[in-house]
């Protein structure tokens, strides 16, 4: 199952694209997120390129890295990564239903103790922060608590985000998704003509019969129709209604009950609403003017 999720696409979803913004913003803070399928912590890492830098040190921090993203992985917790004093980096790893399926890697973060930086701050006023950005490029600068906070929010938050949108990523990782949701689509519309009349049928029922969650089902289908699942119910309905309308012998009620609506009045409401007049008024000045 692994391999048909490319979690490199997570930044896609339009929350952690706010996400990133905003930490960027606040922080300077980056975000990068890597697909896992099983491989060796450090060949996972050289196939990414996840630590790679230049000069003194590099062969170094290559391996601390890489023994930080094992851990990760095999803990399925987030490491705190240090391979330069002073500059710390989140290995977050990607979770769904306890099985790993990427990381995400931040930019590196400059650390220092509250008296340390209280103090730089107050020597050196707005220049330290200046100066620490030009020295990092784009470093932000936290104490060791703040540091631990973020953590814990980027764990909880990317892995609610990963969690809750599962099967958008199986949609968009898969080379096939459009046919996949076309097909779910189809079948919903079927299902929908074939239980318009059941009064209790459900965006809920709907979404579970084509496998796919009520929140995702709704986006995607209204996509597609330009229409949400209640209007399109609405629509098939009331074209039942107007069929039913056609049968003298029918009673309003009775065409009410079998278009899916329990309450006459309601159901008239509805049908005025749609097509500008009541099912009463259709039925004596539509239907009879054909019959004439």
């Amino acid at each position: 199952m692994n391999s048909l999720i490319d979690v490199s696409r997570f930044g896609e979803i339009k929350i952690i694209k706010e996400l990133s913004v905003f930490f960027d913003a606040l922080f300077g803070l980056k975000l990068s997120f890597y697909r896992f399928n099983g491989e060796s912590a450090s060949n996972f890492c050289r196939i990414n390129g996840i630590g790679k830098s230049t000069g003194a040190g590099s062969v170094k921090c290559e391996k601390v890295i890489a023994g930080d993203v094992k851990r990760a992985i095999e803990k399925k917790k987030t490491q705190i990564s240090s391979c330069q004093p002073g500059i710390k980096r989140f290995i977050v790893p990607i979770l769904f239903r306890k099985k790993v399926y990427g990381i995400a890697v931040s930019n590196g973060i400059r650390v220092m103790n509250k008296d340390r930086l209280s103090m730089e701050k107050k020597e050196r006023g707005k220049s330290v922060k200046k100066k620490l950005r030009k020295e990092g490029k784009e470093i932000c600068v936290l104490d060791k608590s703040r540091l631990d906070q973020l953590c814990f929010f980027l764990e909880s938050f990317v892995n609610y985000v990963f969690m809750s949108k599962f099967e958008e990523m199986v949609f968009m990782s898969s080379e096939l998704s459009q046919t996949h949701l076309q097909e779910s689509i189809a079948r919903a519309i079927d299902h929908i003509r074939e239980n318009y009349y059941r009064p209790n049928l459900s965006l809920g029922e709907v979404s579970k019969v084509v496998s796919l969650s009520p929140y995702y089902f709704s986006h995607q289908f209204k996509k597609e129709y330009n229409a949400t699942f209640i209007e399109y119910l609405t629509k098939i309905r009331l074209e039942a209604a107007v069929r039913l309308l056609k049968d003298r012998r029918l009673s309003v009620a009775q065409v009410s009950f079998a278009a899916g609506y329990q309450d006459p009045n309601y159901f008239s409401k509805v049908f005025k609403k749609w097509m500008n007049i009541s099912p009463q008024e259709y039925r004596d000045q539509i239907v009879d003017q054909k019959v004439s």
